[in-house]
């Protein structure tokens, strides 16, 4: 899986000849990962390797369809990037009341996108309807049977510890104490990789957007809840239980509303998507979802203008501590609230400007993710590629255009 792969690199192992060629080819690859496309001196400074050693694997994986170099001067200072040529993947991520899928074919370059809304009991088995019906779609679209998939990844909104059981949690309780991978797997017939939705997102951004080339790099999703990702090394980082990032469950008004865990005043009773439509209970034109509401707030509304706002210096004021104790070299903010744009992100940096160490948060940038089309979904399709041993340094354009 992508988070084995270290953005770190160490010096070369001395080993057995071809047990050190291996392992020198594999440190290239991860320097690709981790600059994206770049130059094969970029490739040598960073994995210690002499430019005639980096220039033969370079040359090694163009043979093997690995990488592709682009027009540069000459062969070697010319960029170099990862690319994938074969496989045919399903990337599916299961929400609150939606089930988003998306099927990609390297070979042919092609991608199809279906989703389907989630009905009927709260029970798991209504959700594994909902996927059974989005992979049939995509299976028959694109004409290429389940068991000629070469791998499926699936993100869910839920936490997940390290004996892959979705902890005891009111995100989605129908899925608590289950092993998602184990009931997905069961379910399609075919082998599944699952992560928690906002780890993929982040995984995502590490490799192909807002986090490329950091060494300590958060994701945050605002949506109708607020979790994180954190990738540190290349690793993301899961704490002891599995389940870090969770910081949604950050007290920052003691006195505040009660929120769904049982303490009051968190940080997703008063900044998730939900906790926004719901202070409009008594307000005339209330918006209807969190998209309406963001377009009320782009739209100049003051009242929806005030709220996202609100949200975005609670958001700064968790971040400031986050920031102090992890010392993260960049922060992405994604998801719904993220469309407001500089309206919510000014709020975060303006709180997190006033309430840390001036000395602490000079090394942290705060910016937007840069994956604007479904990062989550991006990140399963990185999962599932690596889950069969590929890579790319870029997200190819027909990934993304097509349906």
């Amino acid at each position: 899986m992508y988070e084995d792969v270290p953005g770190t690199l160490s010096a070369p192992i001395a080993v057995g000849r071809g047990a050190q060629h291996a392992t020198n080819i594999e440190h290239v690859i991860q320097a690709l990962a981790f600059h994206g496309p770049c130059s094969q001196a970029t490739v040598s400074r960073t994995v210690g390797l002499s430019r005639p050693s980096v220039h033969s694997i370079i040359h090694e994986l163009e043979a093997a369809g690995k990488v592709e170099i682009l027009p540069g001067p000459n062969r070697r200072d010319c960029a170099v990037r990862l690319v994938a040529n074969t496989g045919r993947y399903i990337a599916l991520d299961l929400g609150h009341e939606l089930v988003r899928g998306m099927f990609v074919d390297l070979e042919r370059k092609v991608s199809y996108r279906l989703a389907e809304s989630i009905t009927g009991s709260h029970h798991h088995t209504g959700d594994l309807a909902a996927i059974g019906k989005v992979v049939d779609g995509l299976c028959a679209l694109s004409g290429v049977s389940l068991g000629d998939m070469t791998s499926i990844a699936v993100t869910l909104h839920a936490p997940i510890d390290w004996a892959g059981i979705v902890s005891p949690s009111t995100i989605m309780p129908n899925w608590t104490g289950l092993v998602p991978t184990e009931v997905i797997s069961s379910y399609l017939g075919k082998d599944v990789v699952v992560e928690n939705d906002a780890n993929a997102a982040a995984i995502a951004e590490w490799a192909w957007g807002a986090g490329r080339g950091s060494k300590c790099f958060m994701y945050v999703k605002t949506s109708q809840g607020v979790g994180a990702g954190i990738v540190m090394s290349g690793s993301v980082m899961r704490g002891a239980t599995g389940v870090a990032g969770e910081i949604g469950h950050i007290v920052v008004e003691p006195h505040g509303p009660l929120c769904n865990c049982g303490n009051r005043g968190c940080l997703s009773a008063v900044a998730s998507g939900q906790a926004l439509l719901a202070q409009f209970d008594r307000i005339n034109d209330a918006p209807e979802s969190l998209h309406d509401l963001v377009d009320q707030a782009l739209a100049d509304n003051p009242v929806a203008s005030r709220v996202i706002t609100e949200a975005g210096h609670h958001l700064g004021t968790v971040l400031a501590h986050v920031i102090a104790i992890l010392g993260p070299d960049r922060v992405a903010i994604g998801g719904e609230l993220a469309r407001a744009g500089k309206l919510h992100l000014d709020a975060v940096k303006s709180t997190v400007i006033e309430r840390i160490v001036h000395t602490i948060s000079t090394g942290t940038i705060l910016v937007h993710g840069s994956i604007d089309d479904s990062p989550s979904l991006m990140g399963g399709l990185l999962l599932a590629m690596r889950a069969d041993g590929q890579a790319m340094s870029v997200i190819p354009d027909w990934i993304l255009q097509q349906s």
